[in-house]
């Protein structure tokens, strides 16, 4: 028999993460002229992690992107805004 344990998770919560502010390593100022996605593309080329795009709703998003490194896969489950973690 496989015992269960189950833990609840609040959303304030973090589970195995902490969170960083990004701190950019060098001034980011533009020339007159140039666009805010030339600055986008200083923080992407100095990052390598992190992508920018419009969603398909037309909403700007700019988010890191998925690697799938160190990605831990588990039995996550969602139910009325909870979420439990079940660790076998």
């Amino acid at each position: 028999m496989h015992s269960c344990i189950v833990i609840r998770i609040e959303p304030q919560e973090d589970i195995g993460y902490k969170t960083l502010n990004i701190v950019y390593p060098d001034e980011l100022i533009a020339a007159p002229g140039e666009t805010v996605v030339s600055i986008l593309d200083k923080i992407v080329k100095a990052f390598g992690v992190y992508e920018y795009f419009y969603d398909i709703d037309g909403r700007f998003v700019f988010q890191a992107k998925e690697t799938y490194v160190n990605t831990a896969w588990n039995a996550i489950v969602k139910r009325d805004d909870e979420t439990f973690i079940d660790p076998s």
